[in-house]
């Protein structure tokens, strides 16, 4: 008797059968899009997204319990990280599916796991090594400012909250020291951010290895800074819109996020089909 389950991961005697994970082809260079884009990406994934809601909305149900449930394990909880960028891809191969060939089973969210296993934990591999990277030369920036006498638990202890600067103030240059400390961990996670963004997607999607992924994500982030932001804050003016209505839309938001950012992706990046205009 064949086993029909959608939750399973596709084995290896139907990964043939898998729809093909390369729908167009790359772009020479990312494609620079107009700042509209943002709100455009946002309309057409929501389109997409309704295309199956139902589909989309357990999808996530399911994502949401394999992170929390590793999250919670003692000692395993790391791995959150490992897998995070492979289940990513698979979230994109759901959307690729969809969009493309219409086909909808849950077992695609776990395909990261099966196909490009390499290049996606080398991707988690430099996502790790570069958040490792930056903690170090915020600390050490620190220890360079402030001394190293100076960071002990006491002191550090008075930026846990708002509550603790409140009432047990630090010392003023420390505390300049430290929101420059803060804003240098922005400023240096900003390109590993934009290096990570479509990584999974031009992985799963387009057969990239690890580090080609990561700079070509970096350049179609840097040239669509400004239709990025766009989409930004079209997504937090709908984050703030769903919150209304009990907080129930937000139920729905991840999924829709997802849809918009597979758009922005084959805007980005993918050669236009034959029947769209070049």
């Amino acid at each position: 008797m064949s086993n029909n389950n959608p939750y399973l991961p596709p084995s290896s005697t139907d990964s043939a059968a898998l729809p093909n994970a390369t729908p167009q082809r790359l772009a020479d260079l990312p494609n620079r899009c107009s700042w509209g884009s943002g709100f455009s990406w946002i309309k057409e994934g929501g389109a997409l997204f309704f295309k199956a809601p139902g589909y989309l909305f357990t999808t996530f149900i399911i994502y949401f319990v394999v992170i929390i449930t590793i999250s919670m394990i003692p000692l395993v909880s790391i791995l959150t990280q490992v897998f995070g960028p492979m289940l990513t891809a698979g979230l994109y191969y759901i959307c690729m599916t969809l969009d493309t060939q219409d086909q909808r089973k849950y077992r695609f969210l776990f395909i990261g796991f099966q196909q490009k296993v390499k290049p996606l934990l080398a991707l988690a591999l430099i996502y790790i090594l570069g958040i490792i990277a930056i903690v170090a030369v915020v600390g050490i920036t620190m220890a360079l400012l402030v001394g190293v006498d100076q960071l002990n638990a006491d002191q550090l202890s008075r930026f846990s909250s708002p509550d603790a600067i409140a009432n047990n103030p630090p010392d003023p240059i420390l505390l300049v020291y430290f929101m420059l400390a803060i804003l240098m961990g922005v400023v240096l996670i900003l390109p590993l951010t934009m290096g990570i963004w479509f990584s999974p997607a031009l992985i799963m999607l387009n057969d990239l290895p690890a580090r080609q992924a990561f700079v070509t994500s970096f350049k179609g982030c840097s040239k669509n800074v400004g239709s990025l932001t766009v989409w930004g804050v079209g997504m937090l003016a709908i984050t703030v819109v769903a919150m209304i209505p009990l907080g129930l839309g937000l139920l729905f938001l991840p999924a829709i996020s997802l849809c918009s950012l597979y758009i922005s992706y084959k805007a980005i990046f993918l050669k236009p089909s034959d029947d769209e205009p070049e």
